[in-house]
C-alpha cells in the first residue's frame, strides 16, 4: 500500500493500480510465459530430430534446434536477469536488504549471463555459424514456419492489431537476415550486429509465440479466465514489447563504423581526464 489513486481520491492503494508498477509485472510475465513456450517448442523439436521415422523431418528439426539454441541460452539469460531486476525493483528499497529476498535472486540470475557461454559468443555463433546454415535456408524455413501460424490466427477476434504488429516485425527480421547472410565473412559488421540481432529474434520468437497460446486458446472454450489472461498478455507484448524491434533494426542498419571509430587507446579510463 502506497501512494495515491490515479484520480487523487484515495490514499494508500495497492502499488499494482500504478502503471509504471503493472508495466514492470506484465513485462515479466509477457517474457516468462513466452520464453517457456519457446523451450517447450525447441524440446519438442530435439525430439523430432532425435526419433521422427521420416529423414526430411529429422533434418529440419536439426535445423531448428540449431538455429534455436543460441537463442535460448542468451535471450532467456538475458530476459531472465532484466525480469529480475525489475521484479527488484516493484518492491522499492525493500528490494535491496536481504530479508525480502530479492537482492540473492538478482545475484543469482546474473551469471546464467556468463556461464552459457558468454552470451556474446552465443550471439556471435547465430550470426556467422547458423544463420548461413544451407545458404540461410534453414533461417528461412524458420520463419515461414512463423508466418503459416500468423495467417492461420487472422481472423481471432480483438487481436487484428497484435497480428499485424507481428506480421511487420517479422517480415523486417526477414529482410535483416537476408542482408547479414550477404554479409557472411564481414567479422567486424557480423561481430556489431550480432547481439543486437539475436535480441530481435529472440523478441519476435516470443511475439510468435503468443500468436500460437491466443489462436488456440481462443478455440478452447473451456478456459476462459485462463484465454482472458492469455489474449490480454499477447496484446500487451505486441503493444510495450516487441517494437524494441524497430530500435534494434536501425541500430544493426547503423553498421559498424561508429562503433570502430574510436581508437582504441582513447578508451582507456584515464585518457577521459586528461
Amino acid at each position: 500500500m502506497q501512494g495515491r489513486s490515479a484520480d487523487g481520491s484515495r490514499e494508500p492503494v495497492r502499488i499494482i493500480e500504478h502503471p509504471d508498477v503493472r508495466k514492470m509485472l506484465l513485462t515479466g510475465q509477457a517474457l516468462t510465459k513466452a520464453g517457456r513456450a519457446l523451450a517447450v517448442f525447441t524440446a519438442l523439436q530435439m525430439d523430432v530430430a532425435e526419433r521422427h521415422p521420416d529423414q526430411d523431418r529429422r533434418r529440419k528439426a536439426e535445423g531448428l534446434v540449431a538455429l534455436l539454441t543460441s537463442v535460448v541460452k542468451a535471450a532467456f539469460t538475458d530476459f531472465g536477469f532484466e525480469i529480475t531486476v525489475q521484479s527488484q525493483h516493484v518492491f522499492g528499497g525493500h528490494g535491496y536488504i536481504r530479508e525480502w529476498g530479492m537482492e540473492q535472486y538478482v545475484r543469482d540470475a546474473r551469471i546464467a549471463q556468463i556461464y552459457e557461454g558468454t552470451n556474446g559468443v552465443q550471439a556471435m555463433d547465430l550470426v556467422s555459424r547458423k544463420l548461413p546454415l544451407e545458404d540461410g535456408a534453414v533461417a528461412r524455413g524458420f520463419f515461414d514456419l512463423m508466418r503459416a501460424d500468423i495467417v492461420r490466427a487472422k481472423g481471432v477476434p480483438q487481436f487484428d492489431s497484435t497480428i499485424q504488429a507481428v506480421e511487420g516485425a517479422l517480415g523486417r527480421l526477414e529482410k535483416l537476415t537476408d542482408e547479414l547472410v550477404a554479409k557472411r565473412g564481414d567479422a567486424v559488421e557480423l561481430g556489431a550486429s550480432a547481439t543486437d540481432y539475436l535480441g530481435f529474434v529472440a523478441l519476435v520468437s516470443f511475439a510468435w509465440m503468443w500468436v500460437r497460446m491466443a489462436a488456440s486458446c481462443d478455440r478452447d472454450t473451456s478456459a476462459k479466465p485462463h484465454c482472458r489472461s492469455i489474449s490480454a498478455l499477447a496484446r500487451f507484448f505486441a503493444a510495450r514489447v516487441l517494437p524494441q524491434t524497430q530500435a534494434l533494426d536501425a541500430a544493426i542498419h547503423s553498421g559498424a563504423t561508429e562503433t570502430m571509430a574510436l581508437a582504441d587507446e582513447l578508451l582507456r579510463a584515464d585518457q577521459s581526464r586528461r
